[in-house]
């Protein structure tokens, strides 16, 4: 059995970030995402925006699932809250940084509402489910 990492928080939380909060949506966009912009059409902005938001919702929680399972088996964990915290913030910052970046060079439209909207819900489902799913984890030490 492969032993378990010790590693700093900060760094747990970027690796929970970088996968639920980035990677995991960002291929759910491609498998999900562009099919659903060839169905819906690009024309018709509000629904195709309103149905991506689900897709980044579904996203985020399987990659929540995943990423938690992906840290209890690979690191050691001490305190999960500060895991979800942290990651936490680096999804506001990057997240709000993005949506910032998008306010000030394309303006502020009906888009760009209900994606800011739909970003402050990511931002609660995301902390909400990362403290539930995260786990305290021990070392697993062999006596000989």
């Amino acid at each position: 059995m492969k032993e378990k990492k010790q590693s700093k928080d900060w760094y747990i939380a970027a690796t929970h970030w970088l996968t639920s909060g980035f990677a995991i949506p960002f291929l759910m966009t491609l498998i999900i995402g562009i099919p659903l912009v060839i169905l819906i059409g690009e024309k018709n902005i509000i629904p195709l925006v309103i149905a991506s938001q689900i897709v980044y919702f579904f996203s985020i929680w399987l990659g929540i699932i995943y990423s938690s399972k992906y840290i209890t088996k690979t690191y050691i964990v001490n305190d999960k809250d500060k895991i979800a915290n942290l990651s936490t913030i680096y999804l506001i910052v990057l997240g709000g940084g993005f949506r910032i970046y998008n306010l000030l060079t394309k303006g502020m439209d009906i888009e760009f509402i209900i994606n800011a909207c739909g970003f402050v819900v990511v931002v609660l489902i995301f902390h909400i489910l990362s403290k539930k799913y995260l786990r305290n984890t021990e070392s697993k030490t062999s006596v000989i």
